[in-house]
């Protein structure tokens, strides 16, 4: 193990503890361009881009900002309110609620995030155009994160 891995595992860890002890679902660490989020989440569906230790998930700093890569322009999002599985379409096998293209008004519903086996419609803040998707169909979110494009 590096000596990089090595002080990663050390800062998860001492998260992890933090965390049990303060009773919180998440933490996050940033330092040096390294970021660390910690949560607690047993039912969360883990990605390449992520490590597990005893329920506690870790995102890299690089998957995250591959996610939220489209910030500093003209473009507005619709982001997640919650941490949980987001679905494009009210039930599998039909339509998305939206595609790039659609011109979308305030109050329209976007997307539905399932967090703690209850669906919750998220609906757009803003008018505009969807420019872009930025999560695929049943893809875990996180709170505060770009779901889509809009201009």
């Amino acid at each position: 193990m590096s000596k990089k891995n090595s002080e990663e595992l050390i800062i998860v860890r001492d998260l992890s503890r933090a965390l049990k002890e303060e009773g919180l679902t998440e933490i996050e660490f940033e330092k040096d361009g390294l970021k660390i989020r910690v949560q607690n989440n047993p039912s969360y569906n883990v990605t390449d881009n992520e490590v597990v230790r005893s329920n506690q998930v870790v995102r890299s700093n690089q998957a995250i900002e591959e996610k939220d890569a489209i910030i500093n322009d003209n473009k507005k999002y619709i982001k997640s309110p919650m941490v949980g599985t987001c679905y494009l379409s009210p039930e599998p096998g039909t339509a998305s609620f939206v595609s790039i293209g659609d011109k979308i008004n305030i109050g329209d519903t976007v997307i539905v995030i399932e967090a703690m086996k209850t669906f919750n419609s998220i609906a757009a803040k803003e008018s505009g155009t969807i420019i872009k998707i930025l999560v695929e169909d049943g893809q875990p979110v996180e709170f505060g994160e770009n779901l889509i494009a809009i201009e």
